[in-house]
C-alpha cells in the first residue's frame, strides 16, 4: 500500500498522464535546462525550483540521508511559483508541477503517477512534457504571467 491510498477519497488505479511534445533524442535534464533558460527570459516573475528525486545516489548513506531530508520517489521535477496582484491583501499565489521525460522511451512510473493524481486533486496545476515549450504554454494557459517578447 501506498503512501498515497489513504489520502485519496477514491481507491483507484493511477491515471494515466499524457506526455505533451514531440519525442526527441534530448535527455530529460537538456529539456530542463533548456525550459528554465526560456522562462527566465520571457516569465521573469515565475520562480522555478528543480527537485533533485531522481538524482542517483550511489552509497546507502547517501540515500538514507537522502530519503531523511524528505526526498520522496515520483515528485515532479519543476515546481513553479508566482502570483497574481500587487498589494498584500489582494496577493493570489499560484502553483504548477511540471514532470520532464527524455526522449524517445520515458515514461511515467506508477510513483510519478500518483503523486501527479495526487497534487491534481488537491488543486495543483500539473503536466508531463518532453519539450521546454508545451511546459512554457501550459504554464501561459494557467495563468503565469509571461512577457510577449515571444509568441509562446
Amino acid at each position: 500500500m501506498s503512501f498515497f491510498s489513504g489520502l485519496l477519497e477514491e481507491k483507484q488505479a493511477p491515471k494515466k498522464w499524457p506526455i505533451l511534445g514531440d519525442r526527441t533524442d534530448r535527455t530529460e535534464l537538456a529539456i530542463q535546462l533548456a525550459f528554465r533558460k526560456k522562462a527566465r527570459l520571457i516569465c521573469p516573475r515565475v520562480r522555478i525550483v528543480a527537485v533533485p528525486n531522481g538524482t542517483h545516489i550511489a552509497s546507502q548513506a547517501g540515500r538514507r540521508k537522502a530519503n531523511q531530508e524528505g526526498r520522496s520517489a515520483g515528485f515532479p521535477d519543476v515546481v513553479c511559483f508566482w502570483s497574481h496582484g500587487q498589494l498584500t491583501g489582494n496577493i493570489v499565489p499560484q502553483t504548477a508541477m511540471i514532470e520532464f521525460k527524455a526522449g524517445k522511451t520515458g515514461c511515467v512510473s506508477d510513483d510519478q503517477s500518483e503523486w501527479l493524481s495526487w497534487l491534481q486533486t488537491s488543486g495543483f496545476a500539473c503536466v508531463v512534457s518532453r519539450h521546454e515549450d508545451h511546459a512554457l504554454s501550459f504554464l501561459r494557459s494557467i495563468g503565469a504571467p509571461f512577457v510577449d517578447r515571444r509568441g509562446l
